[in-house]
């Protein structure tokens, strides 16, 4: 019987095979336990707006970071730091599971993609905690020339980011306020990748002036990259000022960031997160590196969508705007009564125009007749009386017919009162106005030449139409002679009147308005001159025509029809830029001079 024989190997050989087979061994074991959810982790991404830049961001916000994997270990969290540029995009994709956004972004984010704000971020400083924010508006100290809004006009001017709250947003309702118009009145604005190189463009003098969120200088100036000193600030209006705020600030304030998740993201994560979040206390390390003070439950940012909306930022840029066809579908009955209500009106008034038209026919029909003259005077007063009666039924009723169609306006006004259909309830009511306008110009117009020419104290009759206008700052010079008469129609003191409300008016900068009369050769001229902005050159001898102006346009034409009656002409000689200057001139037969003291 043959015995076998068992060699035994080397030990250095034993061992250079056992252990790489016991490793595999503990990784085949490892692999085979079961994950489980007590085990397994979840990947967490919370993105933050980098509006100081990436590396700043990372700075200030990794502690945060730490804190939450620390606090809640079933969680991987990882930090994104996000640009002004990329923080939309990256939450329309879905690359974060939570955003930390400035208050305007985040209004953008919920209107756009469902966001749902959880809380709000209160920073600390010298023991107080702040729960608003605001810009500041910066130029070098050195720079006398930009010391209010107005001067920004023809500067260079930086912000932090086209869609930066604090360092674009609240300063830029500020500017618009103060009637600045950046693209009309700033020489360039530019935005800067964070709110720390705006304020060193600033100090270099690559821009005149710049805009950064509050607190921005305050921690500049700790980590010693700037002085205080080398700036000026725009001081916030005094409606708005907020005593006690730690901060340098220009604007009014609004709420601090908001802390947001996305509409796809599990409730239960984003409960064990804010959770986590409140908790932070300012001593804590997470706190201190973002130099905040807590997280509170979300406060009211109904100010936010109040800017937003002045300056027209996402969602909000399209507010106030509505369609033709959104009007017809919302208020189509209305508009269909309206309509009706003018179409009335525009009868009535067709209605006037014929009865006058007739009018003038039956005068020259009646003018050709001299033999039959006397019968055809009584005729012709008969048919006045008769056709001033019709006027004045009709002016009866369109008035009527108007204080209805005024009456539906104001009802429809209070029923629907919305910003959106503002402009068109304006534009009806103006139209009824100047319906109203046109009645009351031939009410006006049939009482010229119905009393004879007489003569008139010129002077008396000026100062008695200057109490009728409402005048404001504008001062009235009457130098004319005390007794000075010209013989004119009755109406002449309307003559004044228009010259003098239209000054009013349409002159601009208008402070004074004079009156004289001069003797010239075989006639007399009355100057009326202001010192407004005068009558272009193309239109001097068109503002006397019916209907052309700014209000109705019969004011100038019926103050020609007025003089002429007693042959007095009018004409308008100013020089566009320093004023207007109507001449009148009278016949000397119509004209006496009153005597100097």
């Amino acid at each position: 019987m043959k015995h076998l024989t068992v060699r035994h190997l080397p030990i250095t050989l034993q061992r250079k095979y056992w252990c790489p087979l016991l490793l595999l061994l503990v990784l085949t074991a490892w692999c085979m336990v079961p994950v489980t959810a007590e085990n397994a982790t979840t990947d967490v991404r919370i993105g933050v707006l980098a509006n100081q830049g990436i590396e700043t961001c990372r700075v200030l916000w990794q502690p945060t970071i730490d804190y939450l994997n620390t606090a809640l270990p079933r969680y991987h969290f990882e930090l994104v730091p996000l640009t002004f540029e990329n923080i939309t995009p990256a939450v329309a994709e879905g690359d974060v599971d939570f955003v930390l956004s400035n208050p305007g972004i985040d209004a953008a984010l919920e209107d756009t993609y469902g966001t749902s704000r959880m809380l709000t971020l209160n920073t600390y400083h010298d023991g107080q905690f702040i729960k608003e924010f605001g810009g500041v508006i910066i130029a070098r100290s050195d720079r006398g020339d930009i010391r209010s809004y107005l001067d920004l006009k023809g500067k260079r001017v930086v912000a932090a980011g086209n869609n930066s709250f604090g360092g674009w947003y609240s300063a830029y309702r500020e500017i618009l306020e103060h009637g600045i118009h950046p693209d009309r009145d700033f020489a360039s604005l530019t935005f800067s990748e964070s709110h720390t190189v705006v304020v060193d463009d600033v100090i270099s003098r690559k821009a005149d002036a710049g805009i950064v969120r509050t607190g921005i200088l305050e921690q500049m100036q700790e980590e010693g990259k700037i002085s205080l000193s080398d700036l000026y600030i725009f001081p916030p209006d005094d409606k708005f000022a907020s005593p006690g705020y730690p901060y340098l600030y220009s604007t009014r304030l609004y709420p601090e960031w908001a802390f947001s998740k996305l509409n796809r993201t599990d409730d239960t994560v984003a409960s064990s997160v804010a959770f986590a979040l409140l908790s932070i206390t300012p001593d804590m390390p997470a706190a201190k590196a973002a130099k905040m003070g807590r997280w509170t439950i979300p406060v009211n940012y109904e100010s936010v969508a109040d800017c937003l909306k002045e300056i027209r930022a996402p969602p909000y840029e399209n507010y106030g705007v509505i369609t033709p066809g959104e009007l017809v579908r919302q208020y189509l009955y209305w508009i269909v009564a309206v309509t009706i209500l003018i179409i009335i009106l525009v009868a009535l008034s067709a209605r006037l125009t014929i009865a006058n038209r007739k009018l003038r026919q039956l005068g020259q029909d009646l003018e050709e007749d001299i033999a039959e003259r006397k019968r055809v005077e009584a005729a012709l007063r008969e048919v006045n009386r008769k056709l001033n009666l019709l006027s004045g039924i009709t002016r009866h009723d369109i008035k009527n017919q108007l204080l209805v169609l005024d009456s539906f306006i104001a009802f429809l006004h209070k029923k629907t009162a919305s910003p959106d259909v503002e402009q068109y309830f304006s534009r009806i009511t103006e139209t009824s106005r100047r319906i109203a306008a046109m009645i009351q110009f031939t009410r006006e117009y049939e009482e010229i030449g119905v009393s004879s020419p007489v003569w008139q104290d010129l002077h008396a009759v000026i100062s008695t139409a200057a109490q009728q206008v409402t005048l404001g700052p504008v001062w009235i010079e009457n130098t004319v002679v005390q007794g000075t008469e010209v013989f004119a129609d009755p109406l002449i003191g309307k003559v004044f009147y228009n010259l003098m409300e239209n000054a009013v008016h349409y002159g601009g900068k208008i402070t004074r308005i004079r009156f004289l009369c001069e003797e010239s050769g075989e006639a007399a001229v009355i100057v009326c001159e202001d010192d407004g902005t005068g009558i272009a050159a193309d239109e001097k001898e068109r503002i006397f025509d019916k209907g052309f102006g700014k209000n109705t346009g019969f004011g100038l034409f019926l103050a020609r029809e007025i003089l002429t009656i007693t042959e007095i002409t009018i004409r308008e000689t100013g020089v566009p830029g320093a004023g207007a200057r109507f001449e009148m001139t009278v016949p000397k037969k119509n004209y006496r001079a009153g005597k100097k003291d």
